[in-house]
């Protein structure tokens, strides 16, 4: 008897628990939050539409009209029926699943509708984002229509669209005419369960410049399935393991991740505009290629390539990070190939080939070195023709640059600089009469330690060369480039103990050595006292270039080296003098910005010596992240000169977090975020530096893009 009243009870208990959920239909069209536009078919509701729990179906060609928080368990739309989500506040929760057939549609306007389970869209039916957000934690399936020609699509025109379960594509044994398509055209697609297609009438279609990014599995292997329009796939991967990139035709193609994944081509790929190398490694395996089309342009960032590509023409490469990186299998071997490199990378690059340019070297910021290999910017139009192009931002050349001369007056400029003091050292040549025969100039900035002073004293009208400055620039002539009249400039940064720019005067000698003469005449010299500009006229032939000066300016010391190293959480700087006049003392200066610095330290001068110095200071409890240093010296006089300020980058754990995101008007960094944070934008191009808390970000374009800071990278949607 006891037994019997408990199953009585639990009866009764599980009819309560389920006839509790109320199941809705809607009455024609009207507002979900109405209880004019809905019947109630079964259960019981106290609110009279559905919420949280029930189930409702919009069915019968009615429309239903989003325009408050709302939620409910199950969702179905068909018989040509619509759901609408046009205003901010137009935000709708479906913990279960979303089922739309029958050429049904959902236009999301404005707002967000989130599904917790799945979704499923077919039989012609239509889902539209233009602005707001999809995001669907489940499985996601695309089914083609059963009858009739048409389209089942996913058009996400704008805003977003989120799948964190697979997503499906299906389409097998389809009639002509019937598709079942994920359309993208402005908007951000993020799909972490990846995606599979089963044939061609299954397709990813972009209509315009949106990005789909990929995480899991991708089995795309039909190419009449992906049309690349001019949109942008990323490779994203699932941290610890490899993804295979499918083999397809893109327009522009992102590899990035946490960088513990390698992305694998197994077939033929091709990129037709950009390829970008965010971060991670891209390799092809055995049997597959990478083709980079005629004018592509490759962006590294934090990113390599494992295999080389195959160039089909011309090509443009992008240096951007803020680690310093070494060429690699991205720089082209043949001559012809490379168009146009720029170096925009905080810390530098170095090159770990021979690197041929062929139309504009344009330096942005940091340092290009070039260690052991050639740097050439060839005239690919032939000897007479126009130059080719050097520009610079805020960089500089480490090495030696060779250049093409053509047979027109202008301006060339050389931008280089020492490496190891990171001194910007320009050499600019001016034609004010064109050279009669075109060919090629190599230029180079040397640091001398102990400067050759034969020839002196030279006069130069009314000043008297008394002594020569601790660095020269070499310049050879080659390919038969001769004649012609110019101006010299020589950007001398780093230059110790100036004091009087009127003074200095710039000299020439033999390539070889000698003794130092004066040729032409002076120019107005302008600059600073730790970076002047020195101008010499009327010039012609090619040797060795220096700058000299009378007693006025002392130099008080010769600054060999200035670098520093980064372990854990300290720095170790250290620097060499090769000679010292009345050196009192250091100051050694640190900066988080590299602007406002502040002392942290202090070291007792040599004095007056003609031997070489070594000196080292040690900071401890060092932020993680970009940290700038540089020396003040002061002699016996009281007058002081600065060195040339180093970076050095900190590792240690540097976590972020970013929010909100998806994003509008602002984004906020988190404390925690030591170092510099960076916002690169979809194609892995710099935009600018961010700082810890909120950042007005309401000018930026709406899309997908990335904030690194150090090893971290994480990806925000801008709305």
């Amino acid at each position: 008897m006891k037994h019997l009243v408990l199953i009585v009870l639990l009866i009764f208990l599980f009819t309560g628990l389920c006839t509790a959920q109320a199941v809705f239909q809607n009455i024609g069209s009207g507002n979900w939050s109405s209880t004019a536009s809905w019947v109630l078919v079964s259960g019981s509701s106290s609110t009279g539409y559905p919420v949280a729990g029930d189930t409702a179906t919009i069915t019968g060609g009615g429309s239903i009209t989003i325009d408050v928080n709302s939620q409910c368990n199950q969702l179905t739309i068909n018989g040509g029926s619509a759901l609408i989500l046009n205003s901010v506040s137009s935000v709708l929760t479906v913990s279960n699943g979303l089922s739309v057939s029958a050429a049904s549609t959902i236009d999301l306007t404005l707002g967000a509708l989130t599904i917790t389970g799945s979704m499923s869209l077919g039989s012609a039916s239509t889902v539209t984002v233009t602005q707001g957000a999809l995001t669907v934690v489940g499985l996601m399936t695309l089914t083609y229509p059963t009858a009739g020609a048409g389209t089942t699509l996913l058009d996400i025109e704008g805003g977003a669209f989120s799948c964190a379960g697979v997503m499906t594509v299906t389409a097998t044994t389809v009639p002509a005419g019937r598709f079942a398509e994920l359309r993208i055209g402005n908007g951000v697609v993020n799909l972490a369960g990846g995606v599979v297609t089963t044939s061609a009438n299954a397709r990813i279609n972009f209509t315009g410049p949106g990005s789909l990014t990929l995480a899991g599995t991708v089995s795309i292997n039909n190419a009449n399935s992906f049309i690349a329009g001019t949109g942008r796939v990323i490779y994203f991967g699932i941290p610890g393991t490899n993804q295979a990139v499918a083999p397809l035709a893109y327009y522009r193609l992102v590899i990035t991740g946490l960088g513990t994944g390698v992305k694998q081509i197994a077939g033929a790929a091709t990129v037709t505009d950009t390829l970008t190398l965010l971060t991670d490694t891209l390799e092809v395996n055995s049997g597959g290629s990478l083709t980079l089309s005629n004018g592509i342009t490759l962006v590294r960032t934090g990113g390599s390539l494992l295999s080389a590509p195959i160039f089909q023409g011309v090509a443009d490469i992008i240096y951007n990070d803020i680690q310093r990186d070494t060429t690699g299998l991205e720089m082209p071997t043949a001559a012809s190939v490379l168009r146009n490199l720029t170096v925009s990378d905080i810390a530098g690059i170095k090159l770990g080939a021979n690197v041929t340019v062929n139309n504009n070297l344009n330096l942005q910021q940091g340092p290009l070195l070039t260690d052991v290999y050639s740097l050439v910017i060839a005239n690919p139009s032939g000897g007479s023709g126009v130059d080719p192009a050097v520009s610079r931002t805020n960089g500089y050349v480490a090495g030696a640059i060779t250049r093409s001369i053509g047979t027109t007056a202008g301006l060339r400029i050389f931008p280089l600089g020492a490496g190891s003091l990171q001194a910007y050292r320009e050499f600019d040549l001016d034609y004010t009469t064109a050279p009669t025969v075109a060919g090629s100039l190599t230029v180079q900035d040397v640091d001398s330690s102990a400067p050759d002073q034969s020839g002196l004293p030279l006069a130069d009208n009314s000043e008297t060369i008394v002594n020569i400055a601790p660095m020269y620039w070499q310049a050879d002539a080659s390919g038969g480039l001769s004649g012609g009249v110019y101006t010299v400039t020589l950007t001398a940064g780093g230059a110790p103990g100036v004091s009087d720019l009127s003074t200095l005067r710039v000299v020439k000698r033999p390539s070889g050595g000698g003794p130092w003469a004066i040729d032409g005449m002076a120019g107005t010299n302008s600059g600073t006292k730790s970076a002047p500009i020195i101008v010499r006229t009327g010039l012609s032939g090619f040797s060795q270039f220096s700058f000299g000066s009378d007693n006025s300016n002392t130099l008080p010391i010769t600054l060999l080296s200035f670098t520093g190293t980064a372990t854990g959480n300290s720095v170790l700087l250290y620097w060499t003098t090769s000679s010292e006049n009345g050196n009192l003392f250091f100051t050694v200066e640190h900066s988080l910005t590299g602007n406002s610095f502040e002392d942290i330290g202090q070291l007792t001068g040599a004095g007056t010596t003609t031997l070489e110095q070594s000196y080292h200071f040690n900071e401890t409890d060092v932020p993680a992240g970009a940290n700038y240093y540089r020396l003040k010296q002061t002699d016996a006089r009281g007058s002081y000169t600065y060195s040339p300020v180093i970076v050095c980058m900190v590792a240690g754990v540097n976590p972020f977090k970013v929010f909100p995101n998806p994003a509008t008007t602002q984004l906020t960094i988190q404390p925690g975020a030591g170092g510099v944070v960076i916002l690169y934008s979809q194609n892995g191009q710099y935009c600018r530096l961010l700082s810890a808390g909120v950042n007005d970000i309401s000018r930026l374009p709406a899309g997908f893009y990335y904030v690194k800071s150090g090893d971290n990278v994480l990806t925000v949607v801008k709305q």
